[in-house]
């Protein structure tokens, strides 16, 4: 019972955190809430660090420079991700960047040479025809605003999807929690360069407008992998990560009903479908 609801937690802050994290990309833009949402995160999950700490010292310096190099794809699918959300509706850029549980199973094929069935091959395929009819816009151009918001949208997913499975290499050193952690030594890095490109970051405007849902894109999406990090620690990953990477399902009902997004009959279809696989993908994969 306690799996389900390790499972349902992680469910709901993560759909959940995608929609706030959206609301606060229109108010402040996109740069703006990935840099604010990650200098959240890094705070609150300092007194982490501590209980953590043995492992980081006891850690090889090649694995640590891995991990801190794996994490300049977090930060920038963040970021990415982010700012298509600025640019696109909501509930394609959030179907897209779902599909990166696909990628995972391909990349630990490919760089880990970790098996993969039919069942698997068969539903990666659904997700990416799905990705497919919802990113091809035939007759527009690349430089267009729309598919300026679905390449960045494409990039987050291919981002996480390397990071995580990156990530398979480092957690039996590291944790889950360090390379997670050591991918905010980029945001000074991050915070530079957006100096440099004259984008604003500031924190009065950030507090002023986007305070509320910023909090809340960080307590819901940070806590979400808490929880479902505990889930998986305590043996239930048969549970609690079917349950917690369908997520995109609620994000993409919730974008639905408060942004009023209107995609077209052929990106809808192409939405059902890829959604429709990732939860199965969740499932066969557990």
């Amino acid at each position: 019972m306690l799996s389900y609801l390790f499972g349902l937690i992680s469910y709901i802050g993560w759909g959940a955190g995608d929609i706030f994290g959206a609301t606060a990309v229109r108010k402040i833009g996109g740069f703006q809430t990935a840099f604010f949402i990650m200098v959240i995160a890094a705070l609150f999950l300092m007194p982490l660090a501590i209980l953590y700490w043995p492992m980081l010292v006891t850690a090889p310096p090649a694995i640590l420079l891995l991990a801190i190099a794996s994490g300049f794809l977090y930060q920038t699918g963040n970021i990415a991700v982010s700012e298509a959300l600025h640019d696109t509706d909501v509930s394609l850029v959030l179907t897209v960047m779902g599909s990166f549980g696909a990628l995972i199973i391909l990349f630990s094929t490919i760089f880990l040479h970790e098996p993969i069935t039919l069942p698997e091959i068969g539903l990666i395929s659904l997700i990416f025809l799905g990705v497919f009819l919802c990113t091809w816009q035939p007759g527009t151009r690349i430089s267009s605003k729309g598919n300026r918001g679905i390449l960045l949208s494409l990039y987050s997913a291919f981002a996480f999807g390397l990071f995580f499975t990156l990530n398979k290499t480092f957690t039996p050193t590291l944790s889950w929690f360090w390379p997670l952690y050591l991918s905010f030594l980029w945001l000074p890095v991050i915070y530079f360069w957006l100096r440099k490109k004259h984008i604003p970051v500031s924190l009065d405007l950030a507090w002023s407008k986007a305070r509320v849902p910023l909090f809340f894109a960080f307590l819901c999406l940070r806590g979400g992998d808490l929880i479902f990090n505990i889930g998986l620690q305590h043996g239930a990953a048969a549970i609690v990560a079917p349950i917690g990477s369908a997520s995109p399902t609620l994000s993409v009902l919730l974008a639905f009903l408060i942004f009023r997004d209107k995609p077209t009959r052929r990106q809808l279809f192409g939405i059902v479908l890829a959604l429709a696989g990732i939860v199965a993908l969740g499932f066969v994969g557990n």
